[in-house]
């Protein structure tokens, strides 16, 4: 039953980072050849964190491949984009060094960030040298949980984006199955995955990218 229960979750996951790597592919489509990006990771502790990082990746690697992304730090392995502990000091002061040591005469573009609470440290980061005017904007920078701190961002036009999932419909789904396997009733699934051993049955739950457009759409009790 884990093993069933972490494939599902596994592919969440991946699906999870191609929502956040898509907010920078949409930006790199209507940007120049040599848009400047950097990549960060979750804590490598994390059982999630491998299955994000390929999903995300995989979205990005063509237009790195490409030239229309250059990651000037040339840190684009899972291991050199994790964040100890999902420490968010840790994710800043990494920020400030590939922004001294690679931007002092280049401007940074985007930024994939898998957690909102890193996405903040990096903005952070970023502004304490000069970004946030015309001149020199904010990187577009990703997220996910949309925590109330990174929707205020995304509502003041910082943060670019986060990736939403309701939780009440999550939970509904786990009540609904919990109480059908009590009662000994059939339970109905959307589909099924193969995890190379046995087929396994599951609900599946959209993932939203989160916008300043759209944001009340989602939160609309959100008041900014």
């Amino acid at each position: 039953m884990r093993r069933h229960k972490g494939q599902k979750k596994r592919r969440l996951t991946r699906i999870l980072g191609v929502c956040a790597a898509a907010s920078i592919a949409g930006w790199i489509l209507v940007a120049c050849t040599g848009w400047d990006a950097q990549l960060r990771s979750e804590s490598l502790d994390d059982s999630n964190t491998k299955y994000y990082f390929e999903g995300a990746v995989k979205e990005i690697q063509p237009f790195i491949d490409s030239g229309q992304v250059v990651v000037k730090s040339g840190q684009i392995t899972l291991k050199q984009a994790a964040t100890p502990g999902w420490d968010d000091i840790k994710a800043k002061e990494r920020m400030e060094n590939l922004l001294s040591a690679h931007y002092t005469n280049d401007i940074l573009a985007g930024a994939l960030s898998p957690y909102d609470g890193l996405s903040l440290a990096m903005i952070e980061a970023c502004k304490d040298v000069g970004y946030g005017s015309a001149d020199k904007p904010i990187p577009i920078v990703t997220g996910q949980d949309a925590e109330e701190p990174s929707l205020v961002s995304i509502w003041n036009g910082e943060q670019y984006s986060t990736i939403f999932l309701d939780l009440i419909v999550l939970a509904g789904r786990a009540v609904e199955v919990t109480i059908a396997t009590l009662n000994n009733q059939p339970i109905e699934m959307d589909r099924a995955y193969n995890n190379g051993v046995v087929d396994v049955q599951a609900f599946l739950a959209d993932a939203f990218e989160l916008t300043k457009e759209n944001l009340l759409d989602f939160v609309p009790d959100f008041h900014g």
